[in-house]
Formats: C-alpha cells, sequence, structure tokens
C-alpha cells in the first residue's frame, strides 16, 4: 500500500448503513471533528450509553483523511478492527466504520465504485422469502464436503478484496448449481448496492451493467435480519414484473459479517427453472459466506496494519525534519537566551520554530503553525521557515520577509494549508521588540515585575490565505528581564474529556508564579497534560520563553 491508494483534498461522507436513524454526515477537506454523545461534540450522536461523550475525531491532514478513537469506553471498529485508545490511522473509501450502535461506510470524493438500483418488491414478496432454519444448514452432503475444503484454500489465500469476491463467487457457482452470483456491499438503506464483483454465465462481470441482476430489496432486507434467506416461487407473483421479466426463478442470498458488522451480501439467483440447484446449496453458501467473512476480517486487520505502518513510517520522518530545523530546546542566541519546547499531537507537529542572530545587537524569533500534519506539512515548514531566514538575514525587514514567505506559501502548498505566523525582530539598543502578527495571534508580554500584558494585534492573516493582503508590523518596549511568551493554538484549544479547552487564562495563571524563561514553558506544559489527562495532546504544541534583554 502507498499513499497514492488514498484520495487526496475531496470532501469525506458517512453514510449511515445500521443503527439509529441518522442523515449522512459530510465533512469538507478543512474539517477538524469531534463525534461523540456529548453536545460540545461538532458531530452529535445520541444513544443509550454505547457512544462516549467524545468518542472518536477525524480530520484531514496533508490531503489525507485520519481517524482517532478518543479514549471510547466501547471502541470504535474500522472493518471489524477496534482501533486502540489514541490510536490514529488512514481513512480509506469504502471502509466500514462503527461507532456504537452506529455503522456508516466512509465515502471519500466522487464515488466511481460500481452500484445496482434494487427492486422495490418490499410490499409483495415477502410472502415467497423464507429464512432457513439451523437443520437444512447443518445438511451438508458428505461427499461435497472435499469441494467446500477445496474452496476454503482458495478463499483464505486472497490477498485482497477482490481476489476474495473472485474465490468466493467461483465456490458458490462451483457448489450451489446456481449459475449466476454477485457480491455486493449495502449502501444507505438499501436501495442501492455497491457491486464488489459478479459472475454470470459470460464470465467474471465487472463493469457497469445494472441489468445483470435484479437485486431484491426484500431479500437483501431479510437476509440483513437473519442468516441466509430463500426466494422462490417468483413467477406466482405477477406483480413483480421487473423481476419476472428477467425470468429468476429461484435466489439465495447470505449475509457476510465482519465481527458483529455487515460486510456484504453473497447473493445467488437462477434464470432457468429447469436450472439443477443442488438439495444442499444453502448450506454450502452459509458455509463459504462465513469462510469469506473470517478471511475478510484477516485481509482487513493486515490492510490496517499496513496502513499504520504507512502513517507511522511517514510520521517518523517528517518529525525528523522538524526537529533538524529546530534549535536546541535551550540556549542562547545574539545575546537574548531562550527556552521551547515543541511536542508533536495527534500526528506529527506542523509547528516551526527558530532564534537567529543578526546584525548588531539584533535577533530574529519565529513561531508559526502550519495546518497539516505528516511530510506534507514538514515539508510546508521547513520552505517558510527558509524563506523567512534568507530575507531577514539580508534586510532585517519583517513586513517584506513576511510578504515573500506568503507567496512561496501559497505557489507551493495544496487546499487547505497554510501557516499561521508570530515574527519578531529584537532590537537589544533600543529595547525595542517589532512583530508581525500573521493570523497567530498568541502572545504575553510578562514583565520582569510579574505584570502579564496579553498582546493584541492584526497583523493580517495566515499566509498562504490571500497573498495580496499587507501585513504590517506592531512596536512594543520592554524593560532588561521582561519576557516574551509565544505559543501555539494547540495550547488554548487542547481540550478534556468533557469538552471544556485549557484556554489563555490558565495560561496566564501559569506564567503569574513561574520563574525564567525554563519555568515559563515547564509550567504551562505540565498544566497542559494535567488538564487533558491525556497520554497524547490532541494538536500540536509549541510553547517559547524568549528573555528581553537590554
Amino acid at each position: 500500500m502507498t499513499p497514492q491508494d488514498f484520495i487526496d483534498a475531496d470532501s469525506l461522507y458517512l453514510d449511515p448503513v445500521a443503527g439509529p436513524r441518522t442523515e449522512t454526515v459530510s465533512l469538507d477537506p478543512a474539517s477538524n471533528v469531534i463525534l461523540g454523545r456529548s453536545s460540545t461534540c461538532d458531530i452529535q450522536l445520541t444513544e443509550d450509553g454505547s457512544v462516549s461523550r467524545r468518542h472518536l475525531a477525524i480530520w484531514m491532514r496533508s490531503g489525507r483523511w485520519l481517524v482517532q478513537d478518543k479514549g471510547s469506553r466501547h471502541g470504535t471498529y474500522l472493518n471489524g478492527q477496534r482501533l486502540e485508545t489514541e490510536q490514529v490511522t488512514y481513512l480509506s473509501h469504502g471502509d466500514m466504520l462503527s461507532v456504537g450502535p452506529f455503522v456508516f461506510r466512509v465515502r471519500i470524493g466522487e464515488d466511481q465504485s460500481m452500484f445496482a438500483t434494487t427492486t422495490e418488491d418490499m410490499r409483495r414478496s415477502t410472502g415467497h422469502i423464507e429464512a432457513i432454519g439451523p437443520g437444512e444448514l447443518d445438511n451438508l452432503a458428505s461427499h461435497r464436503l472435499g469441494l467446500l475444503m477445496n474452496c476454503a484454500a482458495s478463499i483464505h489465500a486472497a490477498t485482497d478484496e477482490k481476489e476474495l469476491a473472485r474465490s468466493v463467487l467461483n465456490a458458490v457457482i462451483r457448489g450451489t448449481g446456481f449459475t449466476r452470483a454477485a457480491l455486493v456491499r449495502p449502501v444507505g438503506s438499501l436501495e442501492q448496492v455497491e457491486v464488489i464483483a459478479s459472475k454470470t454465465p459470460r464470465g467474471d462481470d465487472e463493469t457497469r451493467d445494472d441489468g445483470a441482476f435484479a437485486f431484491s430489496r426484500s431479500v437483501l432486507k431479510a437476509a440483513s435480519e437473519h442468516r441466509i434467506v430463500r426466494l422462490r416461487d417468483v413467477p406466482d407473483f405477477a406483480e413483480a414484473k421487473s423481476i419476472i421479466d428477467l425470468g429468476i426463478a429461484s435466489a439465495l442470498c447470505a449475509p457476510i459479517r465482519v465481527g458483529p458488522d455487515l460486510f456484504a451480501f453473497l447473493y445467488l439467483d437462477s434464470r432457468s427453472r429447469d436450472s439443477h440447484i443442488e438439495s444442499d446449496a444453502a448450506a454450502f453458501c452459509a458455509a463459504v459466506a462465513q469462510m469469506c467473512g473470517m478471511a475478510m476480517a484477516n485481509i482487513q486487520r493486515h490492510e490496517l496494519e499496513e496502513r499504520q505502518q504507512l502513517l507511522e513510517g511517514d510520521l517518523r520522518a517528517a518529525r525528523a525534519a522538524q526537529m533538524r530545523m529546530m534549535p536546541p530546546e535551550e540556549g542562547c542566541r545574539g545575546g537574548v537566551s531562550y527556552a521551547m519546547r515543541s511536542l508533536p499531537g495527534r500526528g506529527v507537529a506542523g509547528d516551526l520554530f527558530d532564534v537567529m542572530a543578526l546584525e548588531g545587537d539584533r535577533v530574529a524569533v519565529m513561531l508559526g503553525d502550519v495546518s497539516g500534519k505528516g511530510m506534507g506539512a514538514a515539508i510546508i515548514m521547513a520552505m517558510t521557515q527558509s524563506a523567512l531566514a534568507t530575507v531577514l538575514h539580508e534586510h532585517e525587514d519583517l513586513v517584506r520577509a513576511v510578504k515573500i514567505a506568503d507567496r512561496y506559501v501559497d505557489d507551493h502548498s495544496a487546499v487547505g494549508e497554510f501557516v499561521s505566523l508570530w515574527l519578531v525582530l529584537i532590537d537589544r539598543g533600543r529595547r525595542e521588540v517589532q512583530f508581525v502578527d500573521a493570523g497567530h495571534g498568541y502572545g504575553v508580554l510578562r514583565r520582569a515585575s510579574g505584570e502579564l500584558e496579553v498582546i493584541q494585534s492584526n497583523g493580517g492573516l495566515p499566509l498562504g490565505v490571500e497573498p495580496s493582503r499587507l501585513h504590517r508590523s506592531d512596536v512594543l518596549r520592554y524593560e532588561a528581564g521582561d519576557r516574551l511568551v509565544l505559543f501555539s493554538d494547540g495550547v488554548t484549544e487542547q481540550a478534556r474529556a468533557d469538552g471544556e479547552r485549557f484556554g489563555l487564562d490558565r495560561v496566564l495563571s501559569v506564567l503569574r508564579y513561574s520563574e525564567g524563561e525554563r519555568g515559563d514553558v515547564a509550567g504551562v506544559v505540565k498544566a497542559l497534560f494535567e488538564f487533558s489527562e491525556a497520554e497524547h495532546l490532541d494538536d500540536d504544541v509549541t510553547v517559547a520563553s524568549i528573555r528581553l534583554e537590554g
């Protein structure tokens, strides 16, 4: 599996497949949402308790959709596999996502799957559908067990969904007497099904041909409620014209489950009343459906592991690139001492931070937050940091540096990617701090006296949003011993289980009593983890404290 297996920069839809009635959830690429029972969640799933208050998070970073279980009590299941608490993994088109009793099919971007419309026979055919009992299902002729075992070998050797579907369809065609078979996936209310694969006397049929099968909606509904059902004596109910016109004489439908979730239907029919349907066809079909469910569980488990390995490799590479760009956590540049911590949240930090000594008694400091995560965010971060450093070393002009970096980000970033930035120029000779706040908004001046001043500015939009807009700089005076504390929005927006956010007031409470730049940083980070009561933070966090000297 490669990154190309995932669809970039497309909206995501969660189509309800099973569970309490709910509408399709639509998320655009800029979404970063929490789903759960609490009214504070972005998407509320009301239910009797198996949905946690803050159950899971879904967001897009660097063109890929990700999902994370938020420590839910009853778990989040992706394709039948339970996600570990705080585990982040990619979402892919066609995934089945289970949240308590809610089961959603993940749809990303323009759906290119093959669909077939089911036949509306709900009021006409129920008298001709029967659930097949355990006695008949146990009645598999002993002389055909060898055939079933041979089929089992090919089913369990399948390495992906398409290969599995072909093996299953070949097995049921050989073992039941039915001439046509299809593996279909439920979509919403069963008015449509996604055709994974089909097989007819003409051979494999994996192209769009809605006339190839007439899928009975009542049969599918009954199969979703029983182990396996049979449609018989179809020609006797004249109203079901669309089925009769195709000459369907009999049909079987078996549900295929992966864990507790309905994954697909195995649908067989015969258009000839003279077809020789084996007496134990239902038992054979049920056995194949059960093997298919177990094989699909193995395939999905391996696929989830591959996704996780891909994500972790991407994050390790991005984190390594980021750390090469970061200065040491404590140091002194141009006579200005500082302390900082940069922590990745769910994913890898897209934050940037640097301290640069310039000519004379000037020192530049930058702290920014890239909207993405992973390797894409790391690249944007590195480009932005390099562009700013180059201009500042040549011109020491903040507004010019921001303008050039703004255009650079706009030219090289994907849709929805931008950089919020605090860019500072410390003039030790004048005891002045000139700064541009490009949509960042988090800066506090801690006076040597202990007084705190939240820095207010309207320097402009984040980089990459609208490069034609101008940024402006502001200036503040300082005294020796004052400290400038900067931090990313991952600090104030960190939430705990009840949905309450850390906020600016808690930052100020820490800074009011902290000592020195090291104490500022350590105090904020410690308070943040104590507040969140989580092993991992929701978002990237960078905190920096710079001592201002004359």
